[in-house]
């Protein structure tokens, strides 16, 4: 497929958690689409990373059929927020619950799956061992799981 058929869209929506910048691929031809033999994947971004940079890789997944939607965790990328300040862990785990509910309303009859690079590989972790909504399937490509320097003060 070429890439000129693939849709990108950007947005700042309102998630349960509050406002955070959102971006989506698809095919240029499909409208949303949804069924039960239809892939969407949720990308999740990793400390002090943000949704643009995984734009190759969500064309790649749109080029093959697969919706894809990402967003910026609070304090990263165009979400609001102090820069790369994190309240607490359970803040960032409500953003991934947030999101998923966000793309899951947009496709309720899909196979919707979450995929996180780094810290976001931790998150999609910690998100179904908590007990949260459960998706399709998870990846968690290289998760953070300890840090062998503790990061300092911002």
């Amino acid at each position: 497929m070429h890439p000129s058929e693939i849709v990108c869209s950007e947005q700042l929506c309102r998630l349960e958690c509050g406002e955070r910048f959102v971006r989506s691929w698809r095919q240029h031809e499909a409208a949303v689409s949804s069924g039960p033999n239809h892939v969407v994947l949720g990308l999740i971004h990793g400390l002090g990373d943000h949704s643009g940079r995984y734009d190759e890789m969500a064309r790649w997944f749109a080029g093959r059929g697969i919706d894809v939607y990402a967003f910026d965790l609070l304090g990263h990328g165009n979400s609001p927020g102090d820069r790369m300040v994190i309240r607490d862990y359970e803040t960032l785990l409500r953003d991934v619950e947030s999101f998923f509910d966000y793309v899951k309303n947009r496709h309720s009859d899909s196979l919707l799956g979450l995929f996180g690079q780094s810290m976001g590989g931790n998150l999609v972790i910690n998100h179904q061992l908590r007990g949260y909504s459960r998706p399709a399937f998870v990846i968690a490509g290289s998760p953070m799981l300890r840090a062998v320097n503790q990061p300092g003060a911002i």
